[in-house]
C-alpha cells in the first residue's frame, strides 16, 4: 500500500487498489471461499506482487475486450435478504 500511495498516478489507482483487494482475498490471504466463508492456517509467504499484477492484467483484458460494448442495463434494487 506504501509503494501504491508513494507512486500514485489518479489515472490508474482505483483500479490498482481494487486488483489488490481482488488479489488479498483469492491469492494471498488464507480465506477460503465456498459456501461459507473458512479461514486456513497462515501462509508463511504468498506471492503478493504477482498476484497483484496478475488481478491487474486481468482486469486491464476485461476492459480492453468491453471497450466498444454501448448496453447499459438498468438495476434495480429491492428490500431482499442476500441471505
Amino acid at each position: 500500500m506504501e509503494s501504491l500511495e508513494r507512486d500514485r498516478d489518479p489515472r490508474f489507482n482505483d483500479h490498482e487498489i481494487l486488483a489488490l483487494a481482488r488479489a488479498i482475498v483469492t491469492d494471498i490471504s488464507n480465506l477460503h471461499l465456498g459456501p461459507e466463508v473458512g479461514v486456513g492456517p497462515p501462509k508463511t509467504d504468498a506471492p503478493v506482487v504477482s498476484a497483484w499484477l496478475n488481478c491487474l492484467r486481468m482486469m486491464a483484458a476485461d476492459l480492453r475486450r468491453f471497450k466498444n460494448l454501448r448496453t447499459f442495463t438498468r438495476l434495480f434494487t429491492w428490500r431482499m435478504s442476500a441471505r
